[in-house]
C-alpha cells in the first residue's frame, strides 16, 4: 500500500521503481486465487506504469520526441508485462488474449529478445489453435478478436 495510492491504484511518486515488482506479486496472487478479473486488472495498470516509465525515461535522456520510439532493451519489461497480461485473459477465456500477445510478440522482437519471442510465440500459438472457446460461443467474451483475424511474424525483425 505505501507504493500505491489508495484511490487510483498507480505508484506514488518516488516509488514507482518497486511498483512493478509489487504488483506482479499481487498479480500472481490473485491468479493463483483464481481472482481473474482483479488480476488483469492489476496487470494491465502494470502494462500501462512500464510503458509509462519507458516513455519517462526516454525524456529525462532527451531521446525521446513525439515521433520517437522506444528501444531495443526499453521493450523487453513492457512485453513481460503484456505477456502477464496475455496469460490472465486467456485462463479467463477472453479472446483478447490474442490481441495481447500479439502485442507482445511485437515487443520482444523489437527488443531483439529471441527468448521472450519465442515463449510468446509459443503462448500464441497454443491461443490461436484452439484453447479458447470458439469465436462468439461465449456471450461475456463476444467482443473479442476472431481467432483467424492475426497472423504472427515469427523470427527476428528485419
Amino acid at each position: 500500500p505505501e507504493f500505491l495510492h489508495p484511490t487510483t491504484g498507480i505508484a506514488v511518486a518516488g516509488r514507482e521503481q518497486a511498483f512493478a515488482q509489487i504488483q506482479s506479486l499481487r498479480s500472481s496472487i490473485l491468479m493463483q486465487e483464481h481472482r481473474l478479473d482483479e488480476a488483469e486488472r492489476i496487470q494491465r495498470n502494470i502494462v500501462s506504469h512500464q510503458r509509462e516509465q519507458m516513455s519517462v525515461e526516454k525524456k529525462a535522456d532527451g531521446a525521446l520526441d513525439s515521433g520517437a520510439t522506444w528501444g531495443r532493451s526499453d521493450a523487453t519489461p513492457v512485453a513481460r508485462a503484456m505477456l502477464k497480461l496475455a496469460s490472465i485473459q486467456k485462463s479467463r477465456g477472453s479472446h483478447e488474449c490474442v490481441k495481447s500477445y500479439g502485442e507482445a510478440l511485437e515487443l520482444a522482437q523489437r527488443a531483439g529478445n529471441a527468448e521472450l519471442e519465442g515463449v510468446v510465440a509459443y503462448q500464441l500459438a497454443g491461443a490461436l489453435i484452439g484453447n479458447l472457446p470458439r469465436y462468439g460461443e461465449n456471450s461475456n467474451h463476444s467482443d473479442g478478436l476472431p481467432l483467424r483475424a492475426m497472423r504472427p511474424r515469427v523470427g527476428s525483425p528485419a
